[in-house]
């Protein structure tokens, strides 16, 4: 059966508080009743949140320019119901990256980046507040030694036995979501530079057996976690797009090979179909400078969401769920060590303006998806402390509850 975002409640109400219970009901998400009277409920807004704040300090060292570790913010806020204030009640998936559960050190690091005390501890938490988790996966990468008509199955076995460890600690393993695992090997076998060097030409595979590949990734994590739900994330500027008035958005860089997003999605879609698999969502990762760019390409002087709103479209009619990644972060800014103040506050307010216009568009995405993977905000929270991730959020939280509003 197709996941769906709304909410269902029972109810044990006596007469008196009835109409008082229906109306707050629209309001919170925190009301938990137990019943005799049963009454569904759906509640505003009606799309499933996702919260995902980066784990990471920044990607960057003032004197050595190496990367710093995990944040020391990160369990503390997130395992702290005070610090997430209002956006606690909203929050239906908790998302974070696979990179976060080895076990043991991984290369250049002295200690595990999480304990089994920091996963418990936060593990416990999600499982209180009846939150859904979901990690970030790598799906398919491609290299000299893992490519071909294995490559699916061998990266499937390395993640498998990293999320296994989330769910022997007692967390739910509700939803994972590929990171690039087609598109990034289209790009390792087509430029030159950092991208290609893991990967040569010899043994470079045709995007239908990447799909092939995918689907093997996907059969093997669902026999190891049968109730999980399969996502992919692919950046839009790999694809051509055809929006509602005929224009044609054409991939970003002209070195890949010409692929519609259309045609793409439905072999995979078959592909799934053909070995039971069903594909519960894709998230947009595109963004600000998506939208600067696609405005460029066409001489507008506002951002353009046309390509966007192509794919949700395409995506909603083959009952895909959906969503924009907004991403609080402006990677382009340059000296940023010296404007750290500055560049978190036009991160937060970058982010603002992307969700605000992307609903005003008629983005209509089954699910907001609130994830950084940048430096900035440099710190998780608390919501009250801006512009930290999860002030952010708040903020985002409020833009679209009064763009629902209106509608």
């Amino acid at each position: 059966m197709r996941h769906s975002s709304a909410r269902v409640r029972t109810l044990k109400l006596d007469a008196p508080t009835l109409a008082l219970n229906i109306v707050a009901m629209f309001f919170s998400r925190a009301a938990r009743l137990v019943s005799i009277i049963s009454i569904p409920c759906t509640f505003l807004p009606a799309q499933d949140v996702w919260v995902g704040p980066t784990a990471y300090k920044p990607s960057w060292d003032r004197e050595a320019g190496i990367a710093e570790g995990m944040r020391e913010d990160f369990i503390p806020v997130l395992t702290d119901e005070k610090s997430w204030g209002s956006v606690l009640k909203w929050t239906d998936v908790f998302k974070s990256y696979i990179n976060i559960l080895p076990e043991r050190p991984i290369a250049g690091e002295s200690k595990p980046r999480l304990s089994d005390e920091s996963l418990l501890k936060l593990i416990a938490f999600l499982n209180k507040h009846g939150i859904r988790a979901a990690f970030e996966v790598g799906g398919l990468r491609l290299s000299d030694k893992r490519h071909g008509t294995q490559a699916g199955e061998d990266q499937a076995k390395a993640e498998a036995g990293l999320l296994r460890r989330w769910v022997n600690l007692g967390g739910n393993l509700d939803y994972i979501s590929t990171d690039h695992a087609v598109m990034k090997a289209v790009s390792q076998m087509h430029r030159d530079g950092a991208d290609s060097k893991e990967l040569s030409r010899e043994n470079a595979m045709t995007l239908g057996s990447l799909n092939a590949e995918l689907v093997d990734y996907f059969a093997a994590i669902k026999q190891e976690f049968p109730s999980v739900r399969l996502g992919v994330i692919e950046s839009l500027g790999f694809f051509h797009v055809r929006s509602e008035d005929g224009y044609e958005y054409k991939r970003t860089d002209q070195r890949l090979p010409i692929v519609w997003f259309e045609a793409w999605v439905d072999d995979l879609l078959q592909r799934m179909a053909e070995r039971g698999l069903e594909l519960d969502h894709f998230h947009i990762d595109y963004g600000v400078r998506g939208a600067e760019y696609d405005a460029r390409q066409r001489q507008r002087k506002e951002w353009d969401f046309g390509r966007m709103l192509a794919v949700e479209r395409v995506l909603q009619k083959r009952g895909i769920r959906t969503g924009l990644i907004i991403n609080p972060s402006r990677p382009e800014f340059k000296q940023r060590a010296d404007n750290e103040d500055e560049m978190e506050q036009q991160a937060h307010e970058l982010s603002v303006r992307l969700f605000r216009e992307y609903l005003h568009a008629g983005g209509n995405g089954e699910d907001w998806v609130f994830q950084t993977w940048h430096d900035y905000p440099l710190v998780t929270g608390p919501a009250d402390r801006s512009p930290s991730f999860l002030a952010t959020v708040k903020q985002l939280l409020d833009v679209g509850s009064q763009a629902k509003s209106r509608h």
